[in-house]
C-alpha cells in the first residue's frame, strides 16, 4: 500500500471505485445541511402556527362574582363575570351545569379623594 499525499486524497486520486469521491462527499454534506436547515425553518414556521393561541383573561375586574358554565361532555366551558352578588349569580346558575365563585381579579372602585379640611376663623 502506497502512502498518498494530501493533494491526492483531496482530489480523489488513488481511491478505489467503491470508495466515495470528494465531490460526492461534498454533495452529501451540502444536502444534509440543506435538509437540516429546511427542518429547522419548517419547525420555526409550523410550531407557532399549530400552537394554541392564548386565551384572553376571562375575568372581568368590574364585577365581584363570576359564573363558570360547563357545556356538555365536549362542549367546553366559559366564564361569565357579570354578577354583583353570589345570590344573583346562583339564581342564574340554577338548573344549569354551572357554579358561582368570587372573582379573583375583582378591583373595587377606588374611594373618592378626601376633601381637605378647612378651618374656619
Amino acid at each position: 500500500m502506497a502512502i498518498q499525499s494530501e493533494c491526492d486524497v483531496v482530489s480523489g486520486i488513488g481511491h478505489d471505485a467503491d470508495e466515495m469521491q470528494v465531490p460526492e462527499v461534498l454533495m452529501r454534506v451540502l444536502l444534509l445541511r440543506l435538509l437540516a436547515w429546511s427542518v429547522l425553518t419548517l419547525g420555526f414556521i409550523v410550531v407557532p402556527a399549530l400552537s394554541v393561541p392564548a386565551n384572553a383573561q376571562a375575568y372581568d375586574p368590574r364585577y365581584p362574582v363570576c359564573m363558570k358554565v360547563y357545556q356538555g361532555r365536549w362542549g367546553g366551558e366559559w366564564i361569565d363575570c357579570s354578577y354583583t352578588s353570589l345570590p344573583q349569580c346562583r339564581a342564574t346558575a340554577s338548573g344549569r351545569a354551572a357554579m358561582c365563585d368570587l372573582n379573583p381579579f375583582f378591583a373595587p372602585p377606588a374611594p373618592p379623594p378626601r376633601r381637605a379640611h378647612r378651618r374656619h376663623r
